[in-house]
């Protein structure tokens, strides 16, 4: 391996684990939240703001490190340091083993499927870098939304679940309206 390409792979690694652990941040942080997250606010809009941008700098750095490091094997190596680096930020539990797992497992097979999906073209498409990249997304949300319910799972054994007031508001705005429209309810049945 040339020197220009060793380092045009070591930099598309640490993109991709630099990624993997921002993502890893981020869904964190989300996950310990809690109730708060059910209150709109700027506040609880910022965290899943920067939840999408780390899942597009993740989308990105593994299209590049699938489509453009090769031999596979060392894409293999890249997407496993991803997954250890997410799973440290996650937390060294069973939640967070799972799910770095199922990262490691949408990594290997998302850059298996590009690199055969060029193999089988003439000319460099980016075609197979986007066909293959829905499972990988989708292991990635579904890992945001674990953690998000794995922050909440302990407020909800401390404290027991309750509804957040607001949701509560709306459904009692809703029903009023409802129950007031109605003319064949009787005052007593409003009440």
């Amino acid at each position: 391996m040339t020197t220009s390409k060793l380092v045009k792979t070591i930099i598309f690694v640490v993109l991709l684990v630099a990624a993997s652990i921002y993502l890893g941040s981020t869904a964190h942080q989300i996950g310990q939240l809690g109730d708060a997250i059910f209150v709109f606010s700027m506040d609880t809009l910022y965290p899943f703001i920067w939840l999408l941008l780390a899942l597009i700098l993740v989308a990105i750095s593994a299209g590049l490190v699938a489509a453009l490091v090769r031999p596979l094997w060392i894409c293999f190596i890249a997407f496993a340091l991803a997954s250890l680096a997410a799973l440290f930020m996650w937390g060294l539990n069973m939640i967070g083993i799972v799910l770095a797992v199922l990262y490691l497992l949408a990594g290997l097979l998302y850059s298996r499927g590009v690199a055969k999906g060029l193999n089988e073209r003439i000319n460099f498409s980016v075609h197979p870098v986007k066909e293959n990249q829905t499972i990988l997304v989708i292991v990635l949300i579904i890992a945001a939304c674990v953690l998000f319910y794995s922050g909440y799972a302990a407020q909800i054994e401390r404290e027991g679940f309750t509804t957040p007031p607001f949701v509560i508001n709306i459904v009692m705005g809703i029903a009023e309206g409802q129950i007031e429209a109605n003319p064949d309810l009787t005052p007593q049945e409003k009440e």
